[in-house]
């Protein structure tokens, strides 16, 4: 951020009131997660009108 803005981090962060853990969290996801969502995402296009419940 620094490198393109004349902003820090930490300057930005407060400026939006967005936690800097926030900002710098990267979410882990498992094989089996990702697995789930694949059969999710093939779910929901096989069958368009589906609503997210129907799918779930």
């Amino acid at each position: 951020m620094v490198l393109k803005t004349s902003v820090s981090e930490r300057k930005a962060c407060s400026l939006v009131g967005l936690s800097r853990a926030t900002l710098r969290y990267q979410p882990k996801s498992s094989v089996e997660d990702r697995a789930l969502s694949d059969r999710i995402r093939s779910i929901a296009y096989e069958r368009r009108r589906f609503g997210y419940r129907r799918v779930h």
